[in-house]
């Protein structure tokens, strides 16, 4: 071999070990970064191990959940507060974990936030369900004057939207009517009958009142109860007693098609759904100056104005039927499982409401349907409440005074398309108190619907006490739900709402009518009040109704106005002492589970 290629093989194993060495050092970089990087081996096992952390806490957190299920489906929380506690989780509040509409209780465990939602689910922690707070708009507050509200149902307990309402739940002592309108009579129809017990559907309401035969298309579903109801189907007559036997035996089909000779207290099916109102400038309705919906009161821009209240958030029930959208709409609180507002023990199907006021005696109080029937009044708030409760003979233990929470659910379906459609109630002018002004089938106008099928009496009629009220007052009228003891005749000192009373809280710097309702004004909703009203005094309530928000020296609700007023409505209220008074009457509501 010569010098020269020596030389040369030499230069190229130095090259080569250059190379090599070049190459060696961008491996090691690479695998560096491999396992340091943001995305590298070490930082993702780190990750993983994170995940396995936070899923292990959730996957505990459930099983805990799972372990304090009761029979029905729902959490008894004492029984998961105990069981938390043994894990070393930490509750904020264990009164605040399952509240439906926000995420307020937090349980955190292993270092990670959780909440339960609606469904019994353990999911992450990090703003309220369904949406999330909305930011603050320097726009101040809008006017809630002109406003229209829009109804989407809901399937079952869910948040799904349909078409189709929810079946009527029903007990033992319904028995499921339709009106025939050419021969004017009420008639008994099978449950599963949609064509002619119910059908919530939109309709002209200028066409309430035809007589030329059953074209109806919103009909709201009616029963009649047990306790008066006589039928007569091909010659023969079935009393109440065989009528009660049927029922309990399954035995409804046997009457299917009998003509009601004798009518029954009567209640109608409020089924569940949810809601979302617009505001306009003025009364043409052409310009949105904001929204009542699952953000709470909110711009067009979807920003609370910065003079309101934190709002309180709800579920975004969204979704689309046909080619219409429907996006922010929140849950009726009355159908939901949130005291707070007004809701129930568990979400519910739908309520049922005396279709009259109230009527009968303190010891057997109905809702008897026949004309000329005179409204149970002159009761104490206390009294009616108590007789409602637990003297109303519905077959079922779930029976009470309206609340303002259902009050809004009747009144907010009658605004929307299945009612009334903005068109405001008749008035019941009755001097004399009758139900229906004594002639219910001759005054379809007084009902929510504009025909038979709706609501009678929530405009005129008596002014009708509604289980809601300030806390902590030293009225002494209505003790029996207002008293933390149930029994005090000192004092309404009752703080925290229950299934059959809705407490709304006071300005205890400033307690006045006006400054109790700014506290609830975005904070409180579904109840007919603060939505739809733009005060909370004077005439300020939608079809110019009066507008008065209750204070500790007058602590009680009443709604709808009485027979002679010019500003009733309803969504009319007013503050109210409790006592009993010859104009003051109230109204029944069952929850058949």
């Amino acid at each position: 071999m010569s010098k020269h290629e020596k030389n040369k093989n030499s230069g190229i194993t130095l090259i080569a070990l250059v190379v090599t060495i070049i190459v060696l050092l961008i491996l090691a970089g690479i695998s560096i970064m491999m396992l340091s990087g943001n995305n590298g081996i070490l930082n993702r096992a780190g990750e993983a191990k994170d995940i396995t952390i936070k899923e292990g806490a959730r996957e505990q957190i459930g099983l805990e959940v799972l372990g304090a299920l009761d029979n029905y489906g729902d959490v008894n929380l004492q029984t998961l507060k105990t069981e938390l506690t043994k894990i070393n989780a930490d509750v904020t509040s264990i009164e605040d974990i399952l509240i439906d509409n926000a995420k307020t209780g937090k349980i955190t465990l292993s270092g990670y936030d959780f909440y339960v939602d609606n469904n019994n689910r353990v999911l992450d922690y990090n703003g309220p369900t369904g949406t999330q707070t909305p930011e603050v708009s320097e726009k101040t507050a809008f006017s809630r004057a002109n406003g229209r509200i829009d109804i989407v149902f809901l399937n079952g307990t869910g948040y799904s939207i349909t078409e189709t309402p929810n079946k009527p739940a029903l007990d033992n002592t319904m028995v499921p009517v339709y009106y025939d309108e050419k021969n004017s009579v009420w008639k008994v129809c099978s449950d599963t009958d949609t064509t002619n017990w119910y059908k919530y559907e939109a309709e002209d309401v200028s066409k309430a009142g035809i007589e030329d035969g059953d074209t109806h298309k919103n009909r709201w579903a009616n029963v009649m109860l047990t306790d008066l109801i006589q039928v007569e189907k091909d010659g023969t007559t079935y009393t109440t007693e065989q009528i009660k036997k049927l029922l309990t035996e399954n035995n409804l089909s046997q009457i299917v098609g009998a003509t009601v000779t004798t009518e029954g207290s009567m209640l109608v099916w409020i089924p569940r759904y949810a809601y979302r109102i617009t505001y306009y400038s003025d009364a043409t309705k052409t310009t949105i100056v904001g929204y009542s919906d699952s953000r709470g009161l909110v711009h067009p821009d979807g920003k609370t104005p910065s003079d309101m209240q934190t709002p309180t958030t709800s579920i975004n029930v969204n979704g689309t039927i046909g080619t219409t959208n429907y996006e922010y709409y929140r849950p009726h609180p009355a159908f939901e499982k949130d005291l707070n507002q007004g809701g129930w023990s568990t979400k519910i199907t739908g309520i049922w409401v005396g279709k009259f006021e109230a009527t009968g005696t303190e010891a057997e109080v109905t809702t008897i349907s026949t004309t000329n029937t005179v409204a149970l009044k002159n009761r104490t708030i206390g009294v009616l409440w108590n007789s409602l409760k637990n003297n109303f003979k519905a077959g079922t233990t779930q029976s009470h005074m309206m609340k303002n929470s259902e009050w809004g659910a009747i009144s907010y379906l009658a605004e929307s398309k299945y009612g009334r459609n903005e068109v405001p109630i008749t008035i019941n002018n009755n001097s004399s108190y009758y139900t229906g002004a004594g002639n219910y089938k001759g005054n379809k106008n007084q009902s929510t619907t504009g025909n038979i099928y709706g609501v009678y009496d929530t405009v005129g009629g008596t002014y009708e006490y509604v289980a809601s009220f300030i806390a902590n007052n030293k009225n002494t009228n209505g003790y029996q739900f207002a008293s933390t003891d149930g029994a005090s005749t000192t004092k309404n000192n009752k703080t925290e709402s229950t299934l059959y009373s809705t407490v709304y809280q006071y300005n205890s710097t400033s307690d006045s009518n006006t400054n109790n309702y700014a506290l609830s004004l975005n904070k409180v909703f579904g109840d007919g009040i603060c939505e739809t009203s733009t005060a909370g005094s004077n005439y300020k309530s939608w079809h110019s109704a009066s507008s008065l928000f209750v204070y500790t020296l007058l602590p009680f609700f009443e709604r709808g106005g009485d027979y002679n007023s010019t500003v009733a409505s309803s969504l009319y209220f007013i503050h109210i002492d409790g006592n009993a008074d010859n104009s003051r009457g109230s109204r029944v509501v069952c929850v058949v589970k």
